[in-house]
């Protein structure tokens, strides 16, 4: 499987949780069945199959201080079930960083 994020700017955005159990991605805890789709807000166009391997593009919630891997995200390839590791969304105001 191959994902494709696209990043769309949302206040308060969250980080978003994805999980793949074959056909079905669960993202925020909301299933998606790629092989009916129906009105999955997460989805930016429909899923396509390409010889046997699922091609998607997520909407991916970024906040205003989204670093560079979110906003310019690389193409994520996805080989077996379980969570998805995705980009930091936002990063924390400067009172929430910790002091060294």
């Amino acid at each position: 499987m191959q994902i494709t994020l696209s990043p769309q700017y949302r206040d308060g955005a969250e980080q978003m949780t994805l999980t793949r159990t074959g056909d079905v991605l669960s993202i925020d805890g909301t299933d998606c069945d790629l092989t009916a789709p129906g009105d999955c807000p997460w989805l930016a166009e429909p899923p396509v199959q390409v010889d046997g391997a699922w091609r998607v593009v997520l909407v991916f919630p970024v906040g205003p201080r989204a670093p560079h891997e979110a906003l310019f995200p690389a193409q994520i390839t996805v080989e077996g079930d379980g969570p998805v590791a995705l980009p930091p969304c936002d990063m924390p105001d400067a009172e929430e960083i910790p002091p060294l």
